[in-house]
């Protein structure tokens, strides 16, 4: 089935140079813009929500506070493309009752401010009358254009069929196996777009946060994201001059009470320049709530910030402080260093150590000698993949010929897990068929205290990652203590367990090995970190004499 949309993937918001664009490309003598439809629906977007429908990128990440009008947004970005002939959109949801919300909202621009009717059957749609099917869960309009409901509790009804757009409704509350496998797919006749919006929820939905992270800075993956807060929720209104109470409440399809209750100080009728604001929820009972509810609970409800999870082992790391292109770029005239924790998951962390100084920082990072450390690429492999195709990758990558260091610089190339024996001698003799001396160092590392040492780099500022390692990124979110049960989350301790829940942390353990062997350990001299033999024979002298104390004192 062909595109409504015939190759645009979005439908212009304003008379702008991409609506001049989208006329020659259809050659329209006119082309229908968003502005000129929500003009005549009455519909006002919030000042902070024009950016959402502005933004032409493939994926828009709304992460939103409860009643914070993300589904009148989003309804209201889906009717000019119901108008638009013979297109095709879906509305998902954790099941089909949420999904319903939106297609209602949807319906109600329809009846309530176009003048579309109903119509009796699918098969005698007359012009300006639509229908909506509960058997097919479809509401479909006489041009042809269709908007289907979908559950992510019947993924296998995610098929065939190519669609325009997609809406998740209460992202967070759906697997991210769905979104490549099942939706993305069906955009690829149209080039079209999906737009996800949900609140953050506590243990639930990471790629939600993930990428609202990602698309709240420079991306190459054409993610873009946005906040719509509780406290937002409101409009405000310029008086030209004359308007009275009713006039002003008319417009806005609200009450006149409520207008006059928000704003106590106003004389009416309005004088020109007056300000009046005219709210969607009461703002006096949220602040008086605030005062009563967790703020961590308040800010994800409300005020659109992530929920974060106390169980996280690196609860700082975030994509908006440690994620810099420039500062994590590739230095031709610097030595590269691989990272290796060979497995399941093969995962090689590729780094480079940069001085404060060319980056135009202070060091203040004791271990490092003034310098930090920067994650310039990585190779992340969720496959049974052997040391010989990662190698293949490694020599595809610009940087693999700065794995090459000049005599003056460091005598290794990199770390490998201790456990993987094999898998180091087979990258070292592979890579020394390129470059002579090769090697890879070996140091076995305590998890907590690994932990600790790649903490205090976070906390010093010496960590700079940049925004093609997604993985690593992935991995700082979602690497975690044990969680307790919901009837002990709000009194269990996060981190009562010494070690965190071994998964999600391949990368992370490599760059680990490597800042330990090149840095040492935060919190001990690498002197104290060694033990010769003679102080190794002296503890355990030491110990088998307490154990002889002990079976004697006790009999």
């Amino acid at each position: 089935m062909r595109s409504g949309l015939q190759g645009i993937s979005h439908i212009p918001t304003y008379q702008d140079t991409y609506w001049q664009e989208t006329k020659e490309l259809l050659g329209w003598e006119q082309v229908p813009h968003k502005a000129a439809i929500w003009k005549v629906m009455g519909y006002r977007p919030l000042p902070h929500v024009w950016a959402i429908h502005e933004s032409r990128a493939t994926h828009r990440i709304v992460g939103g506070g409860n009643r914070g009008g993300k589904t009148y947004m989003a309804s209201s970005e889906v009717v000019p493309y119901m108008l638009w002939p013979n297109t095709t959109g879906w509305v998902v949801s954790k099941n089909y009752s949420m999904a319903d919300q939106l297609r209602l909202e949807v319906q109600g621009w329809l009846t309530d401010r176009l003048q579309i009717t109903r119509g009796t059957r699918l098969d005698t749609l007359k012009w300006g009358e639509y229908y909506w099917s509960p058997k097919n869960q479809r509401l479909q309009l006489w041009n042809g254009s269709r908007l289907d409901l979908k559950s992510v509790e019947s993924p296998d009804s995610m098929h065939a069929v190519p669609v325009d757009y997609i809406i998740i409704d209460e992202a967070a509350l759906c697997p991210f196996f769905l979104y490549d496998n099942r939706l993305i797919p069906r955009l690829i006749d149209s080039g079209g777009w999906i737009l996800s919006i949900g609140t953050f929820e506590f243990l639930q939905g990471e790629w939600f946060e993930e990428y609202f992270d990602i698309g709240q800075g420079d991306n190459d993956l054409d993610i873009a994201s946005f906040m719509m807060p509780t406290t937002k929720n409101f409009h405000i209104y310029m008086g030209r001059g004359g308007e009275e109470l009713k006039d002003v409440a008319d417009d806005y399809h609200t009450n006149p009470k409520k207008v006059m209750k928000g704003n106590p100080d106003i004389t009416w009728p309005l004088k020109p320049g007056t300000q009046v604001i005219i709210n969607n929820i009461d703002l006096k009972w949220l602040e008086k709530e605030r005062k009563r509810i967790d703020p961590r609970t308040f800010e994800a409800r409300y005020l659109a910030k992530s929920a974060g999870n106390q169980f996280r082992v690196f609860p700082d790391y975030n994509i908006s402080t440690f994620v810099d292109k420039d500062k994590a770029e590739y230095d031709p005239d610097l030595p590269v260093f691989l990272a290796i924790d060979p497995g399941g998951t093969y995962a090689v962390a590729v780094v480079q150590f940069k001085t404060a100084h060319s980056l135009g920082l202070e060091s203040v990072n004791e271990l490092s000698s003034g310098y930090h450390c920067c994650i310039i690429d990585e190779i992340y492999l969720q496959t049974t993949t052997t040391t010989h195709e990662i190698y293949d990758i490694v020599t595809s990558r610009e940087w693999f010929s700065r794995l090459w260091h000049q005599p003056w610089e460091e005598p290794y190339h990199g770390c490998i897990d201790v456990m993987a024996p094999e898998q180091r001698r087979t990258w070292e003799r592979k890579v020394r068929e390129e470059i002579p001396g090769f090697r890879l160092r070996k140091k076995k590392v305590g998890v907590a205290a690994g932990v600790k040492t790649l903490q205090y780099w976070l906390d010093m500022g010496s960590l700079w990652v940049h925004p093609r390692a997604r993985w690593f990124s992935t991995e700082m979110k979602r690497y975690h203590y044990k969680e307790v049960s919901l009837a002990r989350l709000e009194t269990g301790d996060p981190r009562a367990k010494k070690n965190p829940v071994d998964s999600w942390n391949h990368l992370i353990k490599a760059l680990i090995y490597l800042l330990v062997i090149r840095c040492g350990y935060w919190g001990k001299s690498k002197e104290s970190a060694k033990v010769s033999r003679e102080k190794a024979s002296e503890y355990s002298r030491k110990r088998r004499q307490e154990e002889y104390r002990r079976r004697v004192i006790h009999g």
